[in-house]
């Protein structure tokens, strides 16, 4: 069975509903000509924060790989999977780096399903399934056709896909037990927009792109986007779709295309980025970004201006980055870089002793700090 949904049909009804009201059958409408007024908040108005320092036991750097209850997970350049406890303290490691049976080549994306205490390792269309103490499950392969750009955990039998730039299966409902294919939703879009910028390098082509995000777990379900479209869909547990968000111009409209990323979400307000296809890559100058927010009491929408308590002229930005890597769409993390901490101590900007006695431990080669945001 596929889900099919008529693009033209559904932005036309969206488009006629914003005319009249932004609210009209719960339909967001987010028009980017408009100029919206900037609005000051504190992280900690809209989330309990806390920090973590990560041991220095082994080098670690960037994003963990996934956040679970239990454990933050990094990779490192070896291709390991190394495990921290929620104090920050090494607990252990796995690697299954190669090109045999049960190994992957790379880590690409990483699922921890909760359902049976596993970690799933995705790349290219194999789907990899590993114990947390790393013993080798099994691997399973989906038809080549298919590319595994990002995965969720949508229940206990399924894996959520998120197909690309796919016209017919945008999506796709994968089984944890054989690797088939279950279900899809199909997007009809007028045509797609590329998301790379191509530049002919030294008789090579090279193709930068910024982050942008198709598939993010909220908390009716999963939102559903693409670059090339205009509209945003709620899909929930039983599998139901329904429109909640649009914008203006029609992205199809836009001399440079504007892409948008949604959402991350509080109890007031959900929090959305842009960017821009427009790079340089002789100068590493371009994909600007914006940051909005919009009020859910009357979906009112600002420029946000979010500081943190703790650190003196800290600005938060929250996109889909933020909790993309988590179990709990509700928790989101930031990777405060260690130089930055140091400076910030040294000039006495750092405002929470629980911080002060974490940066006092750190050295100039000490692995960073994870800032936890569980929003209200």
């Amino acid at each position: 069975m596929t889900i099919i949904m008529n693009y033209y049909y559904i932005l036309l009804v969206l488009l006629a509903c914003s005319c009249s009201s932004n609210n009209q059958k719960g339909v967001i409408v987010f028009d980017m000509r408009k100029h919206y007024p900037e609005k000051e908040i504190y992280i900690q108005d809209i989330c309990d924060v806390s920090y973590v320092l990560i041991d220095d036991s082994i080098v670690v750097s960037g994003r963990p790989k996934v956040v679970t209850d239990f454990y933050i997970i990094f990779s490192n350049s070896d291709q390991e999977f190394v495990f921290y406890d929620m104090q920050g303290h090494f607990v252990k490691k796995f690697c299954h780096a190669g090109q045999g049976p049960g190994e992957y080549p790379y880590i690409g994306n990483v699922v921890y399903d909760s359902f049976v205490n596993q970690l799933i390792v995705c790349h290219d269309n194999k789907i990899l399934y590993y114990t947390m103490d790393g013993q080798f499950i099994k691997s399973n392969s989906i038809d080549t056709q298919y590319f595994l750009w990002d995965v969720k955990n949508y229940n206990k039998e399924c894996l959520l896909c998120d197909n690309n730039q796919s016209l017919s299966s945008a999506y796709i409902f994968v089984s944890k037990e054989t690797g088939k294919i279950k279900d899809s939703i199909d997007l009809r879009l007028k045509e797609n927009i590329e998301p790379y910028i191509s530049v002919k390098e030294n008789g090579m082509i090279f193709k930068y792109s910024p982050y942008f995000y198709n598939l993010v777990k909220v908390r009716e379900g999963f939102l559903l986007s693409q670059i090339s479209a205009d509209t945003f869909y709620i899909l929930n547990e039983k599998k139901e779709i329904k429109p909640i968000f649009t914008r203006l111009p029609s992205i199809h409209e836009q001399s440079i295309p504007i892409f948008v990323n949604a959402w991350v979400e509080s109890n007031q307000y959900y929090f959305l980025s842009t960017v821009e296809k427009k790079y340089d890559p002789s100068t590493d100058e371009g994909f600007a970004q914006a940051y909005f927010m919009i009020e859910k009491e009357g979906e009112k929408i600002y420029i946000p201006k979010i500081r943190n308590k703790d650190i003196e002229d800290n600005n938060v930005e929250l996109d889909p980055r933020t909790i993309e890597r988590t179990v709990d769409m509700r928790i989101g993390i930031a990777i405060l870089n260690t130089e930055d901490l140091l400076k910030s101590y040294k000039e006495g900007k750092i405002k929470s002793q629980k911080l002060i006695d974490i940066v006092k431990k750190m050295k100039e080669d000490s692995n960073p700090v994870i800032m936890f945001m569980n929003f209200k």
